[in-house]
């Protein structure tokens, strides 16, 4: 499924579960916004990874949805998330990023990478609490790290997803924990040589856009 850039209206929009009450809608696919509603949302979110962690966290992902089946190596998620027109959902990647990189500066848009979030958690909870209006203490920011660091929510089972997933029997944690690592550069764990190249190739190619003008990302 293609991912509109901003301003591209999304007919099956409505048809997508996303957790929503009246503070706050999460979406994690990506495939969702940006809409032509966007800049009138209060405040938007985005995070973006590096690519090579995201095929290697699709992969892992896939593997454990019952309902999808996936048998495949991740060197066909490669493949396919690199063609123009590939087979996976969520693509094509750059041109999502693409349609958030040039709203970034908008008052009401806040665009981080997950990389840097990783390196200096703290700071950008501060950032973030700065971007919503709110005034923390430093106590507050430290339960927020706390809470929200990724052993904390990895055993959570609100947000582990096992309580949940055994029930309704969608996903196996058995064979990929829902949240499984969250580490910067375990690609190099998954993916072969030769898929990294691609993948590079892809990223130069791409980031040569004018949309995509001092866009980069963070590896390790």
């Amino acid at each position: 499924m293609a991912a509109p850039e901003a301003g591209t209206p999304d007919a099956s929009a409505k048809k997508r579960p996303v957790y929503q009450d009246d503070e706050f809608w999460e979406d994690h696919k990506g495939c969702l916004v940006p809409l032509p509603w966007t800049l009138s949302l209060p405040q938007v979110i985005y995070i973006y990874r590096n690519p090579k962690d995201v095929m290697v966290s699709m992969y892992h992902w896939l593997r454990g949805l019952r309902a999808v089946g996936f048998d495949r190596d991740i060197r066909y998620l490669v493949d396919e998330m690199v063609k123009p027109q590939g087979k996976i959902m969520y693509a094509p990647y750059f041109d999502n990023i693409a349609g958030y990189w040039k709203i970034r500066n908008q008052p009401n848009i806040f665009v981080c990478s997950y990389e840097q979030m990783r390196k200096n958690f703290h700071a950008s909870v501060k950032e973030l609490a700065t971007f919503l209006g709110k005034e923390l203490s430093d106590e507050q920011i430290q339960r927020i790290c706390h809470e929200c660091s990724f052993a904390e929510m990895q055993a959570n089972p609100v947000t582990n997803r096992q309580e949940r997933d055994h029930v309704v029997g969608v996903y196996d944690s058995q064979i990929s924990p829902y949240i499984r690592k969250g580490a910067v550069g375990k690609w190099h764990d998954t993916m072969d040589e030769e898929s990294s190249k691609k993948i590079d190739e892809w990223i130069q190619q791409n980031l040569s856009r004018p949309d995509l003008i001092d866009f980069g990302f963070e590896f390790e």
